[in-house]
């Protein structure tokens, strides 16, 4: 029998009717996210990167910055044909969906692979769905967008190397390569590489025999490959001398220096348990097929690898962002999840898969509910608001909304997040941002969290110079003349900059 043909049972027919039925729905979701979905603020910094950059401000050069600008690149004919405006970061949404949809289709596709049924793949991109932040955050407009589809490439083409049974020549260097190009885009499919080598290492010595020597040359063969786009990026930037040691640190770490802090603690304090809560049945499913796996032979890659990447990319990114929850962080380690859950879950039948997806779309349903917040419609007439009443070559005070986009940097940072980082890291700002307000010299303040969390002097700065505008989120200078305390001078930086 066929395993893979579609609907070989009744209760196959079944399963995969009901199962097709869910994905529908989860994908209309999805659309409705891409379209009126809450814009993350990562999403105007990538546009704020390139407007900046067609004036002369450049990234690490004159200020802080934590992914390589390849994404920003890729991005420039979508922000030259539609240009700075309200409705570009929607718009850009919009142009880069295609990829998300790419995506899915992979993660079915890899699905399909390690389960061998159809019914496994539809199965791992439905549980990947069924997770509310994960799925909110697969339309965001970031570098992960590019990123995925390779690294899913790379493993697909992984399997096809590893189901020949015999040298595969060129093909085994397909992966390197497209896992050379996602790095540049984000680090955080970066785990996969150790996971790939393992499986490789495995197949040449126990499969296909090779000597020690025949082995070692590919592998080197393989990390050159892989590591060479992402570190003649590097070396570009830093021949320039557009990086130095500092930006070196934030590029490596994905910029994560989180401080833990009253408002880090306040901002996402639960959201952790709620997200491993509200995932349960897909991560437990998943804990189970790695321990099943023991006294299974499989082929490819096995459940035990897959959950090793996923499990060590949580935890990874866990101790790096504590205590906060940042939700495109766990897009490739959930994925991963997915597809072991279904591989394991479509081995008990298809009436177990109908009410295990059922029960898994249930509880995540219900506990979480982070996409659930802000919306498209405010965030809009907020930006707006700012466009409006500043001009172009005036700043606006933001800490973490993204409407001071298309107006300069305040020092070297694209936000003011005072409340969120180490009190150091933002000396020199701190000085800039009391001058600015004293003079009323800053065109905007957004009342977002992270602003009502600074020092009092600055909150009393923006108490006496500003008032609300028409629109409740944007504070405006006051009329007259400017009035607060004389701020300090700022000290003289280290680095001499």
């Amino acid at each position: 029998m066929k395993s893979g043909r579609l609907g070989r049972t009744p209760g196959e027919r079944i399963a995969l009717l009901f199962c097709t039925g869910l994905l529908g729905c989860l994908l209309v979701r999805e659309v409705w996210w891409l379209l009126c979905g809450t814009l993350n603020v990562d999403e105007f910094e990538n546009l704020q990167v390139i407007w900046l950059w067609e004036r002369g401000v450049l990234p690490f050069r004159d200020y802080r910055h934590s992914h390589l600008p390849v994404y920003n690149l890729l991005l420039y004919p979508a922000y030259a044909w539609f240009g700075p405006g309200v409705q570009l970061p929607g718009l850009v949404r919009l142009f880069l969906s295609p990829l998300v949809f790419l995506t899915l289709w992979m993660v079915g596709h890899l699905g399909t692979l390690l389960t061998r049924k159809r019914l496994g793949g539809i199965l791992a991109v439905l549980l990947l769905l069924s997770s509310p932040t994960v799925a909110a955050s697969l339309v965001e407009m970031r570098p992960d967008v590019f990123a995925l589809p390779l690294t899913l490439g790379s493993l697909i083409l992984l399997l096809e190397y590893l189901k020949r049974r015999k040298d595969g020549g060129p093909l085994l260097y397909a992966p390197a390569i497209l896992l050379g190009f996602a790095l540049p885009f984000s680090l955080k499919g970066i785990l996969v590489i150790p996971l790939v080598i393992g499986f490789l290492e495995h197949y040449h010595f126990r499969v296909l025999g090779l000597p020690f020597s025949a082995r070692l040359k590919r592998t080197l063969a393989f990390c050159t490959l892989v590591c060479f786009p992402y570190l003649a990026a590097m070396a570009l930037l830093v021949a320039g001398d557009l990086l130095g040691a500092r930006d070196l640190s934030i590029l490596t770490t994905s910029g994560m220096r989180v401080s833990v802090t009253p408002l880090t603690q306040a901002y996402k304090q639960n959201l952790w348990k709620a997200f491993l809560l509200a995932n349960a049945v897909t991560i437990v499913w998943s804990g189970l097929g790695v321990w099943r796996s023991r006294r299974r032979r499989g082929t490819g890659l096995n459940a035990g690898g897959l959950f090793f990447a996923a499990a060590a990319g949580i935890l990874a990114l866990q101790l790096a962002a504590q205590p906060v929850l940042m939700p495109h962080f766990l897009v490739f380690p959930f994925l991963c999840v997915s597809l072991l859950a279904a591989r394991e879950i479509v081995r008990n039948g298809p009436l177990n898969m109908v009410f295990w997806s059922v029960l898994a779309l249930f509880t995540s349903q219900v506990l979480d509910l982070i996409p659930s917040r802000g919306s498209r419609s405010l965030q809009t007439e907020a930006f707006r608001t700012v466009l409006a009443h500043t001009n172009e070559d005036t700043p606006v005070l933001d800490g973490i909304s993204g409407f001071g986009t298309f107006r300069p940097i305040l020092g070297d940072h694209l936000y003011y997040r005072p409340g969120f980082y180490r009190d150091d890291f933002y000396f020199d700002k701190h000085q800039v941002v009391a001058k600015g307000l004293k003079e009323r010299t800053i065109g905007a303040v957004v009342d977002d969290p992270f602003i009502r969390a600074s020092s009092g002097r600055i909150l009393g700065l923006i108490a006496e110079n500003y008032s609300v505008s028409e629109n409740p989120l944007i504070l405006l200078p006051r009329k007259g003349l400017p009035t607060g305390p004389e701020p300090r001078e700022p000290a003289p930086r280290s680095d001499g900059g």
